[in-house]
């Protein structure tokens, strides 16, 4: 059996050509997608660590405030403290 081979070569060499131009474009656009993945993560970390700093600030300034309050009016915050006590003591108990 003879195979005509007229041609092949040239078509085979157009195949390759075309199947790595396009190995070479993915391959580039899978980079540029990680570098902008890369580029996403590092913003959404900076507004993250943004966030936990604003938030830390916040507690801190709570803690200051209630403390403040608690020394200004003891006897006020204990009555409050008892209360709040026998009121989910209440609640857990049924």
């Amino acid at each position: 059996m003879a195979y005509d081979t007229t041609g092949t070569s040239g078509t085979s060499t157009r195949n390759n050509s075309r199947s790595s131009q396009s190995t070479n474009d993915l391959t580039d656009l899978a980079k540029e997608n990680l570098q902008n993945v890369k580029e996403g993560a590092h913003i959404l970390k900076n507004k993250a660590q943004e966030a936990i700093r604003h938030i830390e600030e916040d507690s801190e300034k709570y803690v200051k405030e209630a403390t403040e309050y608690v020394k200004e009016n003891p006897t006020k915050s204990v009555l409050t403290a008892l209360a709040a006590g026998l009121i989910i003591g209440l609640l857990l108990k049924s």
